[in-house]
């Protein structure tokens, strides 16, 4: 018997309900003992372990630090619960000492060192940070092999590629076979990976167990360190064993602002960009007290207006350039007076 099926479009088409921030058929994931939460499931997956073997947030960087081994470098906010205090962890590294302003002007590097310039890679700092989160901030509860246990494991059984990866990979195929004589270990014949392929980094596993077993000293000397300046020196980088040698982690004091009277974001400070998260937060607060823009919390979420509040803020936060290593570059601009926002130059002509 023939049937019809109606739907109720005014239905189908209303708006989310209240306790829905945008509309999706992902729910909101709870936990009642712990939180995880990276840009890739697996790594996720692997903290979560970690935190079930009696680990800590100290203790999970090293867990899925597979997810995170490109050119990154490695910053830390802790909240440490029982003293009340956030520390802040600076774990870039730094350039090599004889890429000086002379010897880059000399290459014709005066202005701007191009990415594909093995000169732009600085001492990669990640490795002594994920050791020294752990001893500093863990729990005390896992060795650091139990920690790099499943990034090794990771590495070695191979991990289906996502098609966000997947995408990158085939947009930098040429770039990753020409970046250095190891280039085809991240390719698959020849090929960057297609979705849902996996993939194995044997040479990665190898390295995490010599970090594991032999701590910093097992990276930044000896045969890891010699294998990287190598690579560098073959495409005329000036990077040396000392500059690997030398690399020390940074504990530094966090730099913070207080947005409304009532939160207070942490972030940590220069070389990384984090400050320019608190400048955005300053220049929003004067946009309202001049009556430019409204409170957030009075419009209407990813709207027009809210949306374009927060793109002048970051545009105009981006738009101070004076910004460096504190250590070896001074900046004729108070960067106390910056953080605090009595320096932002919000415009009234924005929203017209």
């Amino acid at each position: 018997m023939p049937f019809e099926i109606k739907f109720d479009w005014d239905k189908v088409n209303q708006p989310p309900l209240a306790f829905q921030s945008f509309p999706s058929r992902r729910s909101v994931v709870y936990g009642t003992k712990g939180v995880v939460a990276s840009s890739q499931p697996l790594a996720t997956e692997a903290g979560l372990e970690i935190l079930r073997k009696g680990g800590n947030a100290g203790r999970q960087p090293g867990s899925y630090a597979w997810a995170i081994l490109t050119t990154l470098d490695a910053f830390c906010l802790f909240y440490d619960a029982k003293s009340k205090t956030v520390k802040a962890l600076n774990g870039s590294g730094r350039s090599p000492e004889k890429l000086t302003l002379e010897y880059a002007r000399s290459r014709g590097l005066s202005n701007r060192i191009p990415l594909t310039d093995l000169n732009s890679v600085t001492v990669p700092g990640a490795a002594a940070a994920w050791i020294d989160t752990i001893k500093e901030l863990g729990s005390g509860n896992l060795s650091a092999a139990e920690i790099l246990e499943p990034a090794i494991r990771l590495a070695e059984e191979g991990v289906p590629v996502s098609e966000i990866h997947s995408h990158a990979w085939q947009s930098s195929e040429e770039l990753i076979k020409n970046a250095s004589p190891n280039g085809e270990e991240m390719l698959l014949d020849g090929k960057a990976p297609l979705p849902g392929q996996v993939v194995k980094f044997p040479e990665l596993a190898r390295t995490f167990r010599e970090l594991a077993t032999h701590g910093k000293d097992g990276f930044y000397k000896g045969r890891i360190a010699q294998e990287i300046v190598n690579v560098i020196k073959s495409k005329g980088g000036v990077m040396e064993l000392e500059d690997l040698a030398k690399h020390e982690t940074q504990w530094v004091k966090p730099i913070s602002y207080t947005y409304g009277g009532e939160v207070t974001v942490y972030e940590c400070p220069p070389n990384g960009q984090g400050i320019t998260a608190l400048i955005a937060l300053g220049i929003l607060e004067s946009l309202q007290e001049q009556g430019i823009s409204k409170p957030l919390d009075e419009l209407e979420h990813n709207s027009p207006e809210y949306l374009h509040t927060l793109i002048e803020a970051l545009r105009l936060a981006f738009a101070g350039r004076c910004l460096g290593d504190f250590q070896a570059y001074k900046c004729n601009q108070e960067v106390s007076q910056t953080v605090n926002g009595m320096s932002r130059t919000p415009t009234s002509n924005m929203y017209q």
